[in-house]
């Protein structure tokens, strides 16, 4: 019943939003990557060495700009809730959505490898 409605879901989502629907995205995947993003923020690493946009323009060529945008905001927030949130949260998650958003369009035009 949950993947029927799961499915469902998706088919109304990519008639109402079009190319910006999400690719057959897989909830296991969006966890792992998450997990790896929040606990990768945990540690020290060099400046403008970013784990979140890491881990968010992958998803925006594989699986769209919904996708990747819930990735980034899921991502930063979560980060941001085990640490110390505050109103940069909001800002900042909705920056970082629309980074994996915009992304998403660059990404389309371009194929790599």
């Amino acid at each position: 019943m949950p993947r029927k409605l799961l499915n469902r879901f998706k088919n109304i989502a990519s008639k109402a939003l079009g190319r910006h629907a999400i690719k057959g995205g897989n909830p296991l995947k969006l966890a792992i990557g998450l997990l790896l993003v929040t606990v990768a923020r945990l540690f020290p690493h060099p400046p403008n060495i970013e784990p979140v946009l890491a881990g968010t323009l992958p998803y925006a060529k594989k699986y769209g700009a919904l996708y990747a945008a819930a990735f980034a905001f899921i991502a930063n927030a979560s980060f941001d809730l085990v640490t110390r949130a505050g109103i940069w949260t909001v800002y900042t998650s909705i920056t970082y959505a629309a980074v994996g958003y915009l992304g998403a369009g660059y990404f389309q035009k371009r194929e790599f490898g």
